[in-house]
């Protein structure tokens, strides 16, 4: 893929993440983490100057060293999720197929963030 496209796409999803800081309806780490990886593989630049934020930095450490997505950003994601599958099944007026993709699609996000580690328990038996 091409270098520039990976960056246009790392650029889209580090806004989408932006905008997910300040809106509950959107995940933020699954896009900066998104960013993250798309920058890495597209300008060494910009994947250091996005592990350098410090609200984004801390969550891109925690998820390349150990694999960790923090109990908090857990809890957002699911509720974010959970708002947009209300909106989808009951505001929209989508056919049932694509309710039931997008529904599907998001609980494996769900499932597929709920199931990494969050770090508290690696902190705990650091601390043991």
């Amino acid at each position: 893929m091409s270098r520039y496209l990976l960056m246009a796409l790392g650029l889209t999803s580090l806004a989408l993440g932006i905008l997910g800081s300040v809106l509950p309806i959107l995940p933020t780490t699954p896009f900066i983490l998104l960013a993250a990886y798309l920058f890495s593989k597209s300008s060494d630049k910009l994947y250091k100057w996005l592990i350098k934020i410090p609200k984004f930095g801390q969550v891109i450490s925690d998820w390349n060293e150990n694999g960790v997505v923090g109990l908090n950003s857990k809890l957002i994601c699911v509720l974010s999720l959970i708002l947009v599958v209300i909106y989808i099944s009951f505001l929209t007026e989508f056919t049932f197929f694509i309710k039931t993709f997008l529904t599907l699609t998001l609980f494996l996000a769900g499932l597929f963030v709920t199931t990494r580690p969050s770090g508290e328990k690696n902190i705990k038996t650091k601390i043991l």
